[in-house]
């Protein structure tokens, strides 16, 4: 299976060491990908992704392959009823300033382990990324193959010129409104601000935040 995760991961040590021939679609993909049977509680699929720290699953029905993601279990909405970002949300979240460079963005999540950063200028919420996004502005550098240097266009690229503009969530505000948005932005998750009036980061809500909830709604 091949997952943003891989390209950011592998595309970025490849432009860093500046091996950029031979590279196949075997050396993105992550081997052995889990597989589970259809008759697997949703339950106990989101305990497997969170466990494995993976994003979906494999899941075998009649000797057909079909493939459940987190974002297939965001569209249930019925799930998140009632909810607030307040409960749910991760607070004292990871942040970067818009100066912050791509290869130090990536790096940053690989170590911290995170999908989403909130872009701030004195605190205040002005930008979006997440590891799609990243990944996506690495293909693009990949594939200009004339560019004689990737790995110094990789260095010198800010996150002010690739970032998105964020949604302005508050803690208030109910999860079910907050989903849609992130569904329909395509987004990972976002930063949660004091309100829009004050766009001051105090948390970031995650696909994975929102998904480790549902397992304590039920434990």
């Amino acid at each position: 299976i091949i997952s943003v995760k891989d390209f950011a991961r592998i595309l970025s040590d490849k432009l860093r060491r500046r091996r950029l021939s031979h590279v196949f679609v075997s050396g993105l993909m992550t081997p052995n990908p889990i597989t589970v049977k259809g008759d697997m509680s949703l339950l106990d699929a989101i305990k497997l992704m969170l466990k494995k720290g993976i994003s979906s699953l494999i899941v075998k029905i009649n000797e057909k392959y079909k493939l459940i993601t987190k974002r297939d279990i965001l569209r249930k909405k019925e799930f998140f009823k009632d909810i607030v970002i307040e409960e749910i949300m991760t607070k004292n979240p990871i942040t970067v300033p818009m100066g912050t460079k791509l290869s130090r963005a990536e790096m940053l999540m690989r170590e911290r382990k995170i999908t989403v950063l909130p872009i701030v200028e004195e605190g205040e919420l002005v930008g979006h990324t997440d590891i799609r996004l990243i990944s996506l502005k690495l293909v693009e550098i990949f594939l200009k193959m004339e560019e004689k240097h990737p790995e110094k266009v990789m260095k010198e690229i800010t996150l002010e010129e690739i970032m998105a503009a964020p949604i302005y969530a508050t803690p208030e505000e109910n999860v079910t409104d907050f989903t849609d948005k992130l569904l329909k932005r395509g987004f990972k998750g976002s930063g949660i601000v004091v309100s829009k009036a004050n766009p001051r980061v105090i948390g970031v809500l995650t696909e994975t935040d929102l998904v480790k909830h549902l397992i304590g709604e039920h434990s």
